[in-house]
């Protein structure tokens, strides 16, 4: 995947979150094995599929209501 200016687990990570959040089963589970053959453990997905979720919904909230960042002056 490209350069080494960030490392194979992140970049795996990010794949997942990708993948979890386009509903792609196939990737989901692709990536998954992977990060699990670099010892990512159940505790990790599970905080890092509540992270999934928690952006997520914020986002979702955000839009809804419109908000939009601050601009600098």
């Amino acid at each position: 995947m490209g350069s080494d200016a960030i490392d194979q687990k992140t970049k795996l990570i990010i794949a997942f979150t990708v993948s979890t959040l386009n509903n792609c089963d196939f990737c989901i589970n692709m990536y998954a094995q992977q990060l699990k053959s670099t010892g990512f453990t159940d505790k990790q997905f599970v905080e890092l599929l509540a992270t999934i979720d928690l952006v997520g919904a914020m986002n979702h909230f955000n839009n809804g209501l419109m908000i939009k960042p601050n601009s600098e002056k």
